[in-house]
């Protein structure tokens, strides 16, 4: 019997299929749908599958994600480039989901992931497509983190899910502020457990994790380390 997870590795290989096919064409905006799919397919992989970050990440390199993040990048730095010349997106919908940045920094795809990141927190960009207020300070963290400036999180009432990712603003904030990490890393830990048990929530995406899709590594955390490791 195929499990979910090989299920999504597959669908991320048919994503990258289309893709290919989408780019002769020469239809950006369909390249970068399919791309984008398949980027949170293979990590949704790596976390159902693999035990540790380690192994994960070797996985996504075997699976030359770093490539498809490079492409991921450029496509929407053409579609951001028309916006800003149109005033308005003419050629397509711009990504601006910040998980594809955390995916890039755990890959060390800094070029990449700066370009992301910039879109992320355009507010242009997010005139058009607009996100909630907690992805909008999460973005910002990673905005600051990036840029090595003090942060502190501004956190207004969270929904649902949300009250899971903000141990990862409070790690940040201990990281640009030169703070003991122990409380917030055990945060962290603390709510990575309780969702992946919690089978009343949901998780989508299935990357994050619930308790009927959990995971075993914490991707987020990973990244956020493994910036703050390689950009001390």
């Amino acid at each position: 019997m195929t499990t979910p997870s090989q299920n999504r590795e597959r669908i991320a290989f048919s994503s990258l299929a289309t893709a290919e096919d989408w780019r002769k064409k020469g239809n950006a905006r369909w390249e970068l749908t399919c791309l984008t799919s398949a980027l949170v397919n293979l990590i949704g992989y790596a976390v159902e599958q693999f035990p540790d970050a380690t192994g994960g990440v070797a996985y996504l390199d075997s699976r030359e994600a770093a490539t498809i993040l490079d492409r991921t990048a450029e496509l929407n730095q053409q579609l951001h480039q028309i916006l800003q010349q149109d005033g308005k997106p003419t050629a397509g919908a711009i990504e601006n989901d910040v998980t594809l940045v955390q995916i890039a920094w755990l890959l060390e795809r800094w070029v990449a992931a700066n370009a992301l990141l910039d879109i992320c927190v355009d507010p242009t960009v997010r005139k058009f497509y607009p996100q909630t207020k907690f992805w909008v300070e999460y973005s910002r963290a990673l905005c600051f983190f990036r840029d090595k400036q003090r942060y502190e999180p501004v956190i207004t009432k969270v929904q649902g899910y949300e009250q899971y990712w903000v141990p990862y603003l409070n790690l940040i904030a201990d990281l640009t502020n030169l703070r003991e990490t122990s409380k917030s890393r055990q945060e962290i830990a603390t709510a990575f457990q309780k969702r992946n048990r919690d089978k009343r929530l949901l998780d989508w995406r299935m990357i994050d994790g619930d308790g009927k899709h959990p995971v075993l590594w914490d991707f987020r955390e990973a990244s956020i380390l493994r910036f703050a490791e390689v950009n001390p």
